[in-house]
């Protein structure tokens, strides 16, 4: 269990790293590819490749930890079709504008809106990387599973996406190492239940998903920049 000033310093850390995500997001039209490539390795690649050559597409889970934004377009550059879901902000210019700066190298965003299963089934079923952050349930319609310990809402749209595509889901993080400079690490895939009925495989993935989160999180939790309630009256567990 970590000590009330461990704590507190993670939690100004975590500032820090989100200070410095929308320092390195609104830099990103100013970098080359030449700069990505060498600014933020990969570990796991070859996950990566073995995934897509089954030829269903690939979920990524990952979490808001160090610096998923300036990491994930060294998949665009490298050649990778990648959509992330992101969540609409308001106002909506704003929205565009993000969109537009985090799509320097080619990423691209799909609005978690009504259309959103449809356009990541298509990207799916062509083959593609469709990116997913599991540390938020940001619709509000995930199952109650326990996250570090305690019960609250956990997405369950990874896990219902891959029963019904096929797909390969794949746990990945970019560890912050310095500002514009990170370590990638993509895992081995999480391996997809299918001797329950529909609800229960569903339930059993989404448990499975929600461990390796916690376990990329746990890795390095300062760098975690989540400023949400996300566990129920806002009591954050101790870990």
């Amino acid at each position: 269990m970590a000590g009330e000033r461990t704590l507190q310093r993670f939690a100004r850390r975590a500032f820090v790293h989100a200070a410095w995500s929308y320092i390195e997001t609104f830099a990103l039209p100013a970098l080359s590819r030449e700069h990505v490539i060498a600014s933020y390795s990969v570990a796991g690649w070859e996950h990566l490749e073995e995934a897509l050559a089954a030829g269903r597409g690939v979920i990524m889970v990952s979490a808001h930890v160090g610096s998923p934004v300036a990491a994930g377009q060294v998949l665009a550059v490298r050649g990778v079709p990648t959509s992330v879901v992101v969540e609409p902000i308001q106002p909506p210019r704003l929205f565009h504008l993000m969109t537009r700066v985090r799509g320097s190298f080619g990423l691209r965003f799909i609005p978690s809106d009504r259309s959103a299963v449809r356009d990541i089934v298509r990207a799916l079923r062509q083959n593609e990387v469709v990116g997913m952050m599991c540390d938020r349930d940001v619709a509000g319609t995930g199952m109650p599973l326990a996250f570090f310990g305690k019960e609250t809402s956990v997405t369950t749209a990874p896990a219902t996406l891959a029963l019904r595509t096929g797909a390969a889901m794949l746990p990945a993080v970019a560890y912050r190492t310095g500002l514009f400079a990170g370590a990638a690490r993509i895992d081995p895939p999480i391996d997809i239940p299918t001797s329950g009925s529909h609800a229960a495989n569903v339930r059993e993935l989404t448990a499975r998903v929600t461990q390796r989160i916690e376990s990329l999180i746990r890795a390095h939790p300062e760098q975690w920049a989540v400023f949400e309630d996300i566990w129920p009256y806002g009591t954050m567990p101790r870990t």
